[in-house]
């Protein structure tokens, strides 16, 4: 899934007017698995001089980064956060928890050639998902519009839960971020 979708899904989860703090627990969660791609990718493009498309296509695959990407989307890691918010019955750490297992989890059935390790420390397997959420040669085409009608979906729950207008505005930005990535793909592999 796209980041924004993970966004759209833990806010759906979590997102209330009145819990601000187990909300942005809930997004934070959503976001930290994808968090070090988006570092990486900007300081390698930035500082390093790399094109997005030599980002993606080479230093993405590279060990260190994937040794990175395996620590941050470890389904122990983010289940062993969950259950222990969940025993301490905190809410905005089970928000968090929650939203990054869920993440993981999503990114786990939907990376192709993309995959990462999923289950370190415990072993350095990486399932090969049969569905891409990106790549049209498996599925990716199906599942994006799938992904974007579910996010439109859950937007529009979001858009009747909040009614003040900051947050009618981060639900509009959201709209367009789950859109956005359709252009930026075919920008950087045309």
């Amino acid at each position: 899934m796209n980041t924004p979708a993970h966004l759209v899904l833990s806010a759906g989860l979590f997102a209330r007017p009145d819990a601000k703090r187990i909300t942005a627990a809930a997004l934070f969660g959503g976001l930290l698995p994808d968090l070090s791609l988006y570092l990486i990718g900007a300081w390698s493009m930035t500082v390093g001089g790399q094109s997005a498309e030599t980002f993606f296509r080479e230093t993405y695959y590279s060990g260190w980064v994937q040794q990175i990407m395996a620590v941050d989307n470890s389904i122990p890691l983010w289940s062993l956060v969950a259950v222990i918010a969940l025993a301490l019955r905190n809410a905005a750490g089970t928000a968090f928890g929650v939203s990054g297992l869920i993440h993981v989890i999503a990114d786990f059935l939907l990376h192709n050639d993309d995959a990462r390790q999923h289950f370190w420390p415990l072993s350095d397997w990486v399932f090969v998902s049969p569905i891409s959420y990106w790549d049209p040669d498996h599925y990716g085409t199906i599942f994006g519009a799938l992904e974007t009608m579910g996010v439109l979906l859950i937007l529009t729950m979001l858009w009747r839960r909040f009614e003040g207008r900051f947050a009618r505005s981060v639900i509009a930005v959201a709209g367009a971020a789950q859109l956005a990535p359709m252009f930026f793909w075919a920008i950087v592999f045309a």
